[in-house]
């Protein structure tokens, strides 16, 4: 009833000027005053000061980060599992495969392109982390929220402008290596699923098959990595054969 409520809520500070919100989030980790610790007060437990404290600004950071970037996330994902063909499900449920075992051989092994997409968009994003510690700490205290991007922007404005440009070329490089890392994964052979069979029915194994992607090297950034086609959603990186056997009427399903 409410989905649409929620897919808003948590997609909203995707779209939320980042200055904004890093701002409420400085007034929420102050250590006298902010509703974070003011909470943990309530059940006695003392708050650390968040922002002040080597020890603890760059969890900080980190938890509002994350929260922040939640949302892309989560439509990608839900991008994906809507995408996973529910006839596999209800082939696996004929043969005996509980909703734990679906998942982990039906949605999971379709769901690994969307994994690594998110991983390889997450980590490129935490190394241009940059306005963060920026608008709430300037890097400090004792320097222990100075990111890549941060150090090489001091450095241009201390006038190191070659070590900067250096830098600025090795975090594309960075950026590159995370991508082609990422994309061409070497494939494997379908491994067949062992143990016991669900009661009832035949053995029900989902090999999946990743392929690696051709010709990337040329285009290391600009290549797209997902694209949506016929319908469906198919990762680029690589194709997932998914191959249901053992059916009560004896036939394959290859999606």
């Amino acid at each position: 009833k409410f989905r649409s409520a929620f897919r808003l809520g948590f997609y909203t500070p995707v779209v939320t000027s980042i200055v904004a919100v890093a701002v409420v989030w400085q007034f929420l980790l102050q250590a006298d005053f902010g509703l974070i610790n003011t909470a943990l007060g309530w059940f006695g437990i003392p708050g650390p000061n968040w922002l002040g404290d080597p020890n603890w600004s760059m969890p900080a950071l980190i938890m509002m980060a994350s929260w922040r970037n939640f949302g892309t996330s989560m439509i990608i994902f839900l991008a994906g599992l809507q995408a996973v063909p529910w006839v596999l499900h209800e082939a696996a449920a004929i043969d005996g495969a509980n909703a734990w075992k679906r998942f982990r051989h039906i949605t999971l092994p379709l769901l690994r392109p969307i994994i690594l997409f998110v991983s390889v968009i997450t980590m490129i994003g935490y190394l241009q982390f940059f306005e963060e510690p920026f608008v709430m700490t300037n890097g400090g205290p004792l320097d222990s929220t100075i990111s890549m991007s941060m150090y090489t922007y001091k450095q241009f404005g201390f006038g190191n402008y070659g070590y900067a440009a250096a830098l600025s070329y090795l975090i594309f490089v960075v950026i590159a290596v995370v991508l082609r890392s990422g994309m061409l994964r070497p494939g494997r052979a379908p491994v067949p699923i062992t143990g016991k069979p669900f009661a009832g029915a035949p053995f029900v194994r989902y090999p999946v098959t990743p392929r690696p992607l051709t010709g990337f090297a040329t285009q290391p950034i600009l290549h797209p990595f997902m694209a949506f086609e016929g319908g469906g959603l198919h990762g680029n990186a690589y194709n997932s054969d998914v191959h249901v056997t053992g059916g009560p009427l004896g036939n394959d399903l290859t999606v």
